[in-house]
């Protein structure tokens, strides 16, 4: 049996509970997370350098970058730690999706925090070799890498995240997202 609750409130129960409503609605609508997002989809790349754009295989639009033979890198990310956020940050994320059709060595997501001061990577994780993920995909293949920020980078050190091809194969690469955490 379905019944039908209804709340009467007088005006002074209106204007006494309305700040209440007001706090509770604010609450629910505010971000509780503290991530900083960057993402390529190849759709507007207009700027972008060093991407070969290819409109034949995509994963999400109609556009994705293209790696060929003679690349050993992928189109990436690179950003001044501090650009990323001005707060002290704890941990890189990264993903991006990968098809091929013909794979016959390595391939990494690599993440790289360059210090210009000391003139040296102060963290760098290559992460798993990608291929055999990629190699299983049917189609495209999600390829993920994350890393810890060392206590001691700082705010003018250089974050790389890209997508390293040692023995240069071709390959297709959409949906890039690199996400900072606090």
């Amino acid at each position: 049996m379905n019944m039908l609750f209804s709340l009467r409130l007088s005006s002074f129960n209106m204007k006494l509970f309305t700040p209440l409503f007001v706090i509770i609605l604010i609450g629910c609508t505010t971000s509780k997370h503290n991530n900083l997002r960057y993402f390529q989809d190849y759709e507007n790349a207009k700027g972008w350098t060093g991407a070969l754009i290819d409109s034949g295989i995509a994963y999400s639009g109609k556009f994705s970058q293209k790696v060929i033979n003679e690349n050993e890198y992928g189109e990436g990310l690179r950003i001044p730690l501090g650009e990323a956020d001005k707060q002290p940050l704890k941990k890189i994320k990264a993903n991006v999706k990968i098809a091929a059709t013909q794979l016959d060595g390595e391939i990494f997501l690599v993440i790289d925090i360059f210090s210009p001061s000391e003139n040296k990577s102060i963290a760098y994780n290559s992460g798993a070799n990608q291929s055999e993920i990629i190699k299983s995909s049917k189609a495209w293949a999600v390829c993920t890498n994350e890393m810890f920020i060392p206590a001691n980078a700082k705010a003018n050190d250089i974050v790389k995240v890209y997508v390293w091809n040692p023995r240069h194969q071709q390959f297709f690469m959409d949906d890039f997202e690199v996400t900072f955490e606090k």
